[in-house]
């Protein structure tokens, strides 16, 4: 029970971990979404993949190397520690404090129509009612995202793979770092957000699908684009929900690489452009080295 409550949980900040919001730069994206971690003194290898935390199984299968290599780390390091969430931490950050500023309160009239479409296909919509329209609408929209089709966590089948070994896991962020990374993007900036995603007019179960096939491509700037559509965000904001958190993160990792030998999956926005893991890692004298592999359609 305490691992589903983690999950669920998890679902509550996919937009913070994925760093969804972020619009795509000028600069070329790194191909792959698995690398391994060499150089610096290292005395054997650690690797650093790029993860969907919502995924469409449906589609696709999950990716099988990244698993295989929990048998050949010594930890598995994910953006938080799962089974370390602090729920009410986490609800605390969830929800609009000002009952006028509610999400149905903001839509006009035809935009509420467009979001009585947008929720009605997602499962969450029937169980919550109209306490949807009082989450953050950037929690929202991933809930919805994750409550559809077939969605499945691959950091949360890495964390059950690796307890099943009785691997160590760890955390490169807490909970509290998260909620307030997400405080930086203003309520109206985020209903900006929301508007985008409903004059798209596609389901969530659509969205899962795109984002899912962009994914097994490999190719984070098209990852990236199809994210793109949905979004508005301010450069304080993005600053704040992937650069800074890009620093800290590889900071973190610098200092774990100095005893341990992990994988370490985060989302796959934060691994491209000039300011990611992996280009931040290869300033700090690390060797990144891509491996390829591929990923089999749900029924091959």
């Amino acid at each position: 029970m305490k691992t589903r409550n983690c999950l669920k949980a998890f679902v509550l900040i996919l937009i913070l971990l994925w760093g969804a919001f972020h619009p795509v730069s000028a600069q070329q994206q790194p191909k792959g979404l698995l690398w391994e971690i060499s150089g610096k003194g290292l005395s054997k290898p650690a690797y650093l993949f790029g993860s969907m935390h919502i995924y469409d199984t449906a589609g696709y299968q999950l990716p099988q190397l990244p698993f295989d290599l929990l048998d050949k780390v010594d930890k598995l390091y994910l953006e938080l520690d799962l089974g370390k969430i602090d729920l009410r931490e986490m609800m605390e950050g969830m929800y609009i404090s000002d009952s006028t500023a509610y999400i149905d309160k903001q839509l006009d009239a035809l935009s509420m129509e467009k979001m009585r479409r947008f929720v009605q296909s997602a499962p969450l919509s029937s169980a919550m009612g109209n306490k949807l329209y009082a989450i953050k609408p950037m929690l929202l929209i991933s809930m919805l995202t994750g409550s559809a089709g077939k969605a499945a966590s691959v950091d949360f089948e890495l964390y059950k793979a690796a307890n099943s070994r009785k691997l160590p896991v760890g955390g490169l962020e807490t909970v509290r770092e998260e909620m307030e990374a997400l405080k930086a993007v203003s309520l109206s900036s985020q209903m900006d957000m929301l508007r985008l995603v409903l004059d798209q007019q596609i389901s969530p179960a659509e969205m899962l699908k795109r984002m899912t096939t962009s994914y097994v491509q490999q190719d984070i700037e098209q990852l990236l684009y199809e994210l793109n559509y949905n979004t508005s965000s301010s450069d304080g904001a993005n600053d704040a929900l992937l650069v800074k958190r890009n620093i800290v993160m590889a900071d973190r990792i610098d200092s774990l690489l100095k005893n341990e030998h992990p994988l370490i999956a985060v989302g796959a926005a934060h691994l491209g452009a000039g300011k990611g893991l992996i280009v931040l890692l290869k300033q700090k004298g690390y060797t990144l080295t891509n491996i390829p592999f591929s990923i089999k359609k749900a029924h091959e």
